[in-house]
């Protein structure tokens, strides 16, 4: 009886490993052709900021994964429905708004700092994102590539604090469609993050001692809209929500 129920056993988790390969194989995620299906017509698209979330996180204290957002940010594509890695983004932040759950008294506990909250610490600091000077975060991406699985790999020009370097991306399209249900254009939807090192754009305050890591990973949670061909400069402000 031991034996049968073993041989069972090993019969359903190859049956699971079978189905498991099917479902990430590269049929079921392209074309034949190499390509991604996309729903979601060629053209201009961009950032819909009310189902979209931009955060980095960085490591505090080596005891959790300190997360804050950007609360102001414009992204563009251009996209090739039919060969993904023709597709262009742009992504371009704001630098002085910032995002955080920070809930104790900032200025009992920074009685020398200048700033009136922890999200103003972080943006207009020198230590940080020294916004004053540097108002803009970029991101412009060279090249768009496709994995075996269906994933995206985003290598770009990251710009910050006035150094610009190459960081890679990785991610995926959650879903797309021809027809938006409200706006009645083209939508995709994506999942992005990518890491790079503060240090290598000068940000290198409370690396030593580690109090504050030096990786710092960028997430993208969100949705595109199509731009039609005669829109205005904010496609948004009109839609129905």
């Amino acid at each position: 009886m031991a034996l049968k129920s073993i041989n069972r056993l090993i019969i359903a988790l190859l049956i699971a490993l079978t189905i498991g390969c099917e479902m990430r194989s590269p049929s079921n995620q392209k074309s034949l052709t190499g390509q991604l299906k996309i729903a979601a017509p060629s053209g201009k698209y961009a950032n819909d900021p009310t189902h979209s979330t931009l955060q980095f996180s960085v490591s505090h204290l080596g005891l959790s994964n300190y997360i804050a957002r950007f609360s102001d940010y414009s992204i563009e594509m251009l996209l090739n429905s039919n060969d993904i890695s023709l597709s262009e983004v742009t992504v371009d932040i704001n630098s002085q708004l910032i995002k955080t759950d920070y809930r104790g008294d900032y200025k009992t506990t920074h009685p020398d700092s200048s700033f009136d909250s922890w999200e103003e610490d972080l943006a207009f600091s020198e230590k940080f994102f020294n916004a004053i000077i540097h108002p803009r975060i970029i991101f412009k991406s060279n090249q768009v590539s496709l994995d075996p699985f269906g994933d995206l790999e985003i290598t770009g020009d990251l710009t910050l604090l006035g150094h610009t370097k190459a960081v890679v991306l990785s991610g995926e399209i959650i879903g797309s469609t021809a027809e938006h249900p409200f706006t009645e254009r083209g939508a995709i939807g994506f999942s992005v993050s990518g890491t790079f090192q503060r240090s290598s754009f000068a940000m290198d305050f409370l690396l030593e001692p580690p109090l504050i890591g030096d990786e710092v990973t960028v997430t993208y949670e969100g949705e595109m809209l199509q731009v039609p061909e005669e829109a205005d400069s904010n496609i948004f402000s009109e839609e129905k929500r």
